[in-house]
């Protein structure tokens, strides 16, 4: 069930290396230093799993993000950024917007998200045609949910918060089939998500090759241009969907249309 209950936010209170909690057979642990990383990040070890294994993988991802692709995992901040963005929520709803545990599943599936905008990431940025421009995403957290419309959306399972660039996991995630579930779901939701930040600058674009929307809803193409990817009622979501079965599902992407590759840096 989710969001985990017992109410306000957990205590960020650093664990000393090498302690951890048992809980229904599940370890929690701190990831280890030196990481860069606030204290409170912690990750779920299954029950049968080497622990210190686990530990080393999540640390070696954390890393990568950070090294590879200029995004830090500071889940603090990511839950301040939900309440900082809703003012006018309700006291304790905020105050239930927690920090939870990473799953190693959910780090290997971010860790492939991220890799699908590597020319446009870290130190590669420097070297595309987005060199110059403040990078979208610097941030990314495991939170328990997000808001709409000031209350909690227990089927929200990421979001892209573009005032504090960063980009939040939410529980929900860990329960969600549309991608298959797994570190696939969580690949696919970040893919999906990290599009919103990472790829708007590219949206006129698009829509200039591709077409737009007439007042009434219906699509107004350019000459020679499929429809649009499944249920998109606009130039934006049409977009969305076809980054993400371009980089997800690139084989069929090719086979149902002819439009090429959606992202700038692939032509």
């Amino acid at each position: 069930m989710f969001p985990p209950g017992g109410g306000g936010r957990q205590d960020d209170r650093p664990e000393e290396p090498g302690e951890s909690s048992q809980s229904s057979g599940q370890g929690t642990t701190l990831l280890p230093q030196p990481t860069a990383l606030p204290a409170g990040e912690r990750l779920t070890v299954p029950a049968g799993t080497d622990e210190q294994a686990a530990i080393a993988e999540a640390a070696e991802l954390v890393g990568k993000f950070s090294d590879e692709y200029g995004v830090q995992v500071a889940s603090g901040l990511a839950a301040s950024a939900v309440v900082e963005t809703n003012p006018g929520a309700d006291a304790k709803t905020l105050e239930r917007v927690a920090v939870r545990k990473w799953s190693i599943g959910e780090l290997r599936g971010l860790y492939k998200a991220l890799a699908h905008y590597a020319p446009i990431l870290g130190r590669r940025r420097a070297e595309s045609s987005r060199a110059g421009h403040d990078q979208e995403v610097t941030m990314v957290g495991a939170v328990t949910f997000g808001l709409e419309r000031k209350k909690r959306d227990l089927t929200m399972a990421g979001e892209y918060i573009g005032s504090h660039k960063v980009f939040n996991v939410c529980a929900p995630v860990l329960l969600a089939k549309g991608f298959g579930g797994g570190e696939r779901e969580i690949e696919g939701t970040a893919t999906h998500e990290l599009a919103h930040g990472l790829l708007k600058y590219a949206l006129p674009t698009f829509t200039e090759r591709f077409g737009t929307w007439t007042a009434d809803g219906k699509p107004k193409l350019a000459d020679g241009v499929e429809p649009p990817r499944g249920d998109a009622k606009s130039p934006k979501a049409d977009f969305e969907a076809s980054v993400k079965s371009f980089l997800l599902r690139p084989e069929a992407f090719a086979v149902e249309g002819h439009r090429g590759t959606p992202l700038p840096w692939s032509r």
